[in-house]
C-alpha cells in the first residue's frame, strides 16, 4: 500500500526527465485502485483497467515512414516545417507533398478538410522553398503559378504491393475532382504465423 502524501512528494529530477509519462501513468492506475495494489488482484473483471489508447494516427504515420525510407532512400523529409504547419512528407525530386491518414473510407471517397490541409500545404511559401519550385532559381523566387501535386496515403488491406517499382504518383489513383490529387491505399502488416 502506497499513501496519497507519499505519491504527492514523488519529484522528477531533472536527470530522469524520461520517467516522467511512466509516474503519471502510475499514478493514475493507483488512484484507479484506491492507491493498493492489493485491490487491483481483487478488483471485479466489470470494472478492469481500461486498455491503454495507442495513437494509430500516429503508429500508421510512421510505419508509411519506414516503407517510404526504404523504398526512396535519402529521398523522403519527415515533418518538414513550413509557415502553415508541419507537412508529414515531402518527395523534393518528385515535387510531393505526402500525408497520410488513417482512415479507410479513402478507398472509396476522401474527406474535404484533408483536401484543404494540403492545399495549404500546397501553397505554402516555406514547403514550395524546401521542393526547390522557383520562378529564378538563381533569385530563390518562389513560384505562385504552379500547382503542387499532393498524395494522400490511406491503408487499404485489398492493395496487392507496397511502393512498387514505379514512382510514388503512378502508384496513386487520381481524385478526380482535384488537380493533380492523388490517393495511394497501402496493405496493413499482418499477424505472421
Amino acid at each position: 500500500d502506497i499513501s496519497l502524501s507519499d505519491i504527492k512528494r514523488i519529484k522528477i529530477n531533472t536527470l530522469y526527465n524520461e520517467y516522467a509519462e511512466a509516474i503519471a501513468l502510475a499514478k493514475k492506475i493507483l488512484h484507479r485502485f484506491g492507491y493498493s495494489y492489493k485491490k487491483a488482484d481483487s478488483t471485479p473483471i466489470d470494472n478492469e483497467l481500461p486498455p491503454f489508447r495507442i495513437n494509430m494516427a500516429r503508429l500508421f504515420e510512421l510505419y508509411v515512414y519506414c516503407l517510404l525510407r526504404e523504398k526512396y532512400p535519402e529521398k523522403i523529409t519527415y515533418q518538414s516545417r513550413g509557415e502553415y504547419g508541419c507537412v508529414d512528407f515531402l518527395k523534393a525530386d518528385e515535387k510531393l507533398i505526402i500525408d497520410t491518414k488513417y482512415k479507410l473510407e479513402y478507398k472509396d471517397e476522401y474527406e474535404g478538410e484533408n483536401i484543404r490541409q494540403l492545399s495549404g500545404y500546397a501553397r505554402d511559401k516555406e514547403v514550395l522553398k524546401k521542393l526547390e519550385i522557383f520562378k529564378d532559381a538563381a533569385k530563390k523566387e518562389v513560384d505562385d503559378n504552379t500547382v503542387v501535386e499532393c498524395v494522400i496515403i490511406y491503408p487499404n488491406n485489398d492493395a496487392k504491393e507496397n511502393f512498387k517499382k514505379r514512382k510514388l504518383k503512378e502508384e496513386s489513383t487520381p481524385i478526380p475532382q482535384f488537380t493533380k490529387f492523388y490517393k495511394c491505399g497501402i496493405k496493413l502488416p499482418t499477424k505472421q504465423g
